[in-house]
């Protein structure tokens, strides 16, 4: 809050320092400074003046008149059209030089804020002494005043005229046009998205201003004095008051003691002022609005509390222009409540043309910043999207892959079946036959056994799905006959099934193969007495205790031994064979 307080300080020193629209000489035309006042009403008494002259403040809102009288000669003849120049006065005046009426007043208007160029005949002007005298009009609860004004050349004095009255009713004028354009414009954007409530008050704020702004840009009122001065001081207090609701509800801030306690002295104000006598109408706004800046203070201290809720860049924009505006209003305030104000410039119709484009930027920050957000977002839908349509790609791919295999699965079953059922039974019946008829023709029969257990191993190997632990115990369910009938015994050493999951059910087929094929040359040319499968997590091994045999030797001629070479290397597999005169070890490497 101390931060706060000695910016404000330094803010209102800057403007005060700044003095826009003082009134200095003007080369080319005479400042007139020195005059009387008139002490009663023929004028009969007169009281030497230096202007800036103010009247006492009093307690009426009576319209009063004062005047005015000023002797001097100009320094140069008048050689083209001349004009008297009014920077400031209150209310308004009527003129007369020399005698002649060069303007008379028009009661319904209030100049309080206009500069006045009152052109005059040159003719009018006397060589060695002028006599102007100026009726001044207007409310002394208010006060009178009459600022250093300037006689000269009517194309010099209307160069500093058209500036004063840019900086002043004009400038007023014109933000009335920006708040009533603003205004429409926020309050239809409203009507579309009734969830932002910042677009309602910053909207409604635009039209309150036009309130006072009239005050500041228009030289005629069409209310009564009590009812338009109670309005147009109302509404400095209602403007602060829906600004502060504007930057709640943009930044999503909730402070209902201060809204409520706000509110109250709003309310408050406008019922004292209906109740009070016109005459303290004046006085009653000041104080009002002397609490509307504690208000506005208030809420200034918020703002930079909360100033993380902003980008940096935002809050610095925003908080210079909140931060000026109430240096502005302040500045007018004691402009209004001083009795000799030593500033002529009001400057508090500027304050909402600042306020206003702040809070647009913020609004277009925020909407930006939305804008980004929403591409980021839309990016972000947009890679997932892309995701889960590969990953519904995949799975497609997968179901068909199932689809497929099923339908392989299928497939095998019927062929498997078909040989079971085909084959399977005519070559049992052929055993069958060879049995019942005595035919003693051991190759024969031997034959056919060896292709009922190829045959078996085939229908085992596609009803198990590729599982090697169950080949392998079908294997031997269908090995330990034929072991049984040549003397030998079946050593089975399974420590963990083995891992092939990266082999399908042919390659396990072809394992199975190369087990059956390892068993089958041991019985056949080993002479061995046991035979070991041993099992493991990575390899499967058939060792018998015979007699061995020269690997080199057999790879030339041995049609057994490269069938299983072939196989290993069909399905990816290592494959080791170490035979000495104490047996034979055919290792398998299931690993790649």
């Amino acid at each position: 809050m101390i931060v706060i307080a000695l910016w404000s300080a330094v803010l209102l020193t800057m403007l005060f320092g700044l003095n826009v629209g003082r009134i200095a000489p003007i080369s080319g035309a005479q400042l007139l400074n020195a005059g009387s006042v008139c002490e009663d009403v023929d004028c009969a008494e007169q009281s030497p003046i230096t202007l800036p002259w103010f009247s006492k403040v009093a307690f009426s809102a009576e319209p009063t008149s004062v005047t005015l009288s000023f002797d001097f000669a100009l320094r140069l003849p008048p050689d083209q059209p001349q004009a008297l120049y009014f920077p400031k006065f209150a209310d308004n005046l009527s003129v007369r030089l020399n005698g002649v009426d060069i303007r008379k007043m028009d009661p319904s208007q209030r100049l309080w804020n206009t500069p006045l160029l009152v052109p005059v005949n040159e003719t009018l002007f006397k060589a060695s002494a002028n006599v102007l005298e100026i009726e001044l009009s207007g409310r002394l609860s208010e006060g009178l005043d009459l600022q250093p004004f300037y006689v000269g050349p009517e194309a010099i004095l209307y160069r500093s005229w058209a500036v004063r009255t840019y900086l002043g009713p004009e400038m007023a004028r014109l933000a009335m046009v920006l708040m009533i354009v603003f205004g429409v414009a926020l309050l239809a954007l409203w009507t579309t998205q009734r969830n932002e409530k910042a677009f309602l008050w910053l909207g409604l704020s635009c039209f309150c201003a036009c309130i006072f702004l009239a005050h500041y840009g228009l030289r005629t009122t069409f209310l009564p004095y009590k009812v338009w001065t109670g309005t147009w001081m109302l509404s400095v207090g209602l403007y602060v008051f829906l600004i502060m609701q504007f930057e709640f509800a943009l930044l999503r801030l909730n402070y209902p003691r201060l809204t409520r306690a706000f509110a109250f002295t709003l309310g408050a104000a406008a019922v004292t002022k209906i109740l009070a006598p016109a005459d303290y109408t004046f006085h009653l706004s000041l104080a009002f609005n002397l609490a509307t800046i504690v208000f506005a203070f208030s809420v200034l201290c918020i703002i930079y509390i909360h100033r993380v809720l902003i980008g940096r860049m935002d809050f610095t924009i925003f908080f210079i222009c909140l931060s000026l505006s109430m240096t502005l209003g302040l500045n007018d305030l004691i402009a209004h409540m001083m009795p000799n104000p030593i500033r002529t410039m009001h400057l508090f119709h500027v304050m909402p043309i600042i306020m206003v484009l702040s809070c647009l930027w913020l609004i277009i920050g925020r909407a930006i910043q939305a804008i980004r957000s929403q591409a980021d977002m839309v990016a972000d839908q947009t890679r997932i999207i892309e995701e889960k349509s590969a990953e519904l790609h995949d799975s497609f791919a997968r179901l068909a892959e199932v689809d497929r295999m099923q339908a392989i699965a299928k497939e095998r079953a019927r062929i498997t079946s078909d040989l079971h059922d085909g084959i399977g039974s005519h070559l049992v019946s052929t055993l069958s036959y060879i049995r019942d008829q005595d035919i003693e023709d051991q190759t024969l029969v031997s034959a056919l056994e060896d292709a009922l257990r190829e045959l078996s191993l085939l229908v085992d190997s596609v009803s198990n799905d590729g599982d090697v632990v169950s080949l392998l115990g079908m294997l031997r369910l269908r090995l330990e006959g034929l072991l049984a009938q040549n003397g030998l015994q079946f050593d089975w050493r399974i420590e963990s099934d083995p891992k092939v999951d990266h082999l399908d059910g042919a390659a396990s087929l072809h394992i199975a193969r190369i087990v059956q094929e390892a068993i089958s040359n041991a019985i056949k040319h080993s002479g061995a007495s046991t035979i070991t499968v041993h099992a493991t997590t990575t390899s499967i091994s058939v060792t018998d205790n015979g007699r061995g045999f020269d690997v080199e030797a057999r790879k030339a001629v041995g049609y057994g031994l490269e069938s299983i070479r072939q196989r290993a290397q069909q399905i990816g597999i290592s494959l080791k064979i170490v035979s000495t005169s104490e047996g034979t070890s055919v290792r398998l490497c299931l690993q790649p």
